[in-house]
C-alpha cells in the first residue's frame, strides 16, 4: 500500500490499486516507459499516471469528505519551504531584515537561475534576481555552509514564486537541466525578495 504524507496526515492510495483498469495498464506502462535510456522520463510519466487517477485532495482526504473546517485550515495553514543561508542571507537575518537575491535587477529567468547558466558575465551573482528555496529539508541541509537553514512561510511572501519543473522541458542533456534540478530539489524559486515576517526561524 502506497502512503504519502500531506499536511501531516497519511494519504492512502489503495483506491487506485483497486481500479482494475489502472492495474491492467500499470505493468505495460513500466515495461514501455522504463526501457534503456528512458528510465527518468518513464518514472515521471508512470508517477503522473498514478497521481492523475487518485481522487485525493491536498488535505489527504477524498473530496466528498471535505468539511468547511478543512477548507478553512487549507487556506490558513503555513506553506513551508527551507533555505540554506549564504553569507549575505546570514548578515541580513542578524540585522532583522529579509532575504534579497544576489542581483535583484538581474535579467536571468527562473530557469536560467536553476540551471546556473544564463547570459552576461559574472554568473548568478551578477545576473540572477531569484532566490532558491526547497520543500525538502534534507536538500537545504545539504547546502548548509555553516550559517544554518531557515524555514519560510510562502503564504507571507508577496513576491512572484514559481516551480520551474512544472513548465521546463523534460528532455535529456543541458536543455533538461533546469527541470531535473528543480524537480529533484522540489524548488520554489522566488523573485527578488523574501520579507522578514515570512521567515519562521532556524531549523535545527
Amino acid at each position: 500500500m502506497l502512503i504519502r504524507r500531506i499536511t501531516g496526515e497519511p494519504v492512502l492510495f489503495d483506491v487506485v490499486f483497486r481500479d482494475p483498469d489502472f492495474l491492467e495498464q500499470l505493468p505495460g506502462a513500466f515495461h514501455h516507459r522504463l526501457g534503456p535510456g528512458n528510465i527518468e522520463e518513464g518514472l515521471f510519466q508512470v508517477g503522473n499516471q498514478l497521481l492523475d487517477r487518485c481522487p485525493v485532495n491536498p488535505l489527504g482526504r477524498e473530496a466528498s469528505a471535505l468539511t468547511e473546517a478543512d477548507v478553512s485550515a487549507a487556506d490558513t495553514a503555513p506553506n513551508i519551504v527551507y533555505r540554506a543561508l549564504n553569507d549575505s542571507d546570514a548578515e541580513a537575518i542578524a540585522n532583522g531584515e529579509g532575504l534579497t537575491a544576489k542581483a535583484p535587477s538581474g535579467t536571468w529567468t527562473a530557469a536560467e537561475h536553476v540551471a546556473n547558466s544564463g547570459p552576461g558575465a559574472g554568473g548568478a551573482s551578477a545576473n540572477s534576481p531569484w532566490i532558491s528555496t526547497t520543500s525538502r529539508l534534507g536538500v537545504a541541509q545539504a547546502y548548509d555552509s555553516g550559517h544554518g537553514v531557515v524555514a519560510i512561510d510562502l503564504n507571507k511572501v508577496p513576491s512572484f514564486q514559481t516551480q520551474v519543473w512544472q513548465s521546463a522541458p523534460r528532455v535529456n542533456g543541458i536543455q533538461g537541466l533546469a527541470f531535473r534540478r528543480s524537480f529533484w530539489a522540489q524548488e520554489t524559486t522566488i523573485f527578488q525578495t523574501i520579507p522578514a515576517n515570512a521567515i519562521i526561524g532556524f531549523v535545527k
